[in-house]
């Protein structure tokens, strides 16, 4: 379900505010339910740890953003909260180009292998195999970013103590699930990796480390989405 979806069937205000905005609380970060908003006083109460605050400074806000953004950056959906900044990213979606191009050349790549692959099984010399292995990782290679490119789906968890990222079906090789200490984190920038050059070279979100190093966090998807995310995290983290 689609952050918009889930947020509409969740409006913690009433249909007299233009804009209501989904709601937690500022103590224990759980989410404010209708029945603990009084609008009348401009107070919420949380069910979880009992805190009451004031929400009428979040009236105004909408967390998930404008429509106008989302028809802009495909495939892309922001949850705006205090506690969290929480971004899903269909990576088909956002890539902003077709994959005609390299669902061919995959295909008919592994596909004149096959044959091979085959001879090779039938006559039992498991050993010719080795011959053709750089072809074979190519073309394993070559299906798998394929693969990705159509079926990935990542989750960009946000917060003030550090980032998580999970991308699936297809995740980075030996590392679907990633965690950094926001201590660790300097700031970000859009710019192609070098260490993506199986993907032909994409763009990339990249996350500039305290200690020199630089991480493509997010890639394969189309470059003004992921400068628009550059500036989301920059901004929700208070980097300058």
């Amino acid at each position: 379900m689609s952050y918009r979806r889930a947020y509409k069937t969740k409006k913690v205000l009433t249909k007299e505010v233009a804009n209501p905005t989904l709601l937690d609380c500022p103590s224990c970060h759980h989410f404010i339910g209708s029945q603990e908003v009084h609008m009348d006083k401009g107070i919420a109460k949380c069910s979880n740890c009992n805190h009451v605050f004031s929400f009428e400074e979040f009236m105004e806000e909408d967390p998930i953003g404008s429509s106008a953004a989302e028809d802009l950056y495909e495939g892309v959906e922001v949850l705006r909260l205090r506690s969290l900044l929480e971004i899903r990213v269909n990576h088909y979606q956002a890539r902003g180009g077709s994959l005609g191009m390299p669902i061919f050349f995959t295909m008919l790549w592994n596909v004149m292998l096959l044959p091979f692959i085959f001879s090779i099984v039938a006559s039992g010399q498991w050993h010719i195999l080795l011959f053709i292995s750089l072809h074979l990782f190519a073309g394993l290679t070559m299906l798998r970013s394929t693969l990705s490119s159509i079926f990935n789906r990542s989750t960009i968890d946000v917060t003030q103590q550090g980032i998580r990222i999970k991308t699936k079906p297809f995740g980075k090789w030996g590392a679907a699930d990633q965690y950094f200490d926001r201590a660790s984190i300097k700031h970000f920038s859009v710019g192609r990796s070098a260490k993506h050059f199986k993907t032909g070279g994409s763009m990339a979100l990249i996350m500039h480390l305290t200690n020199g190093k630089k991480v493509p966090l997010l890639t394969g998807v189309d470059k003004a989405s992921l400068q628009y995310l550059d500036e989301e995290i920059e901004k929700y983290l208070g980097i300058k």
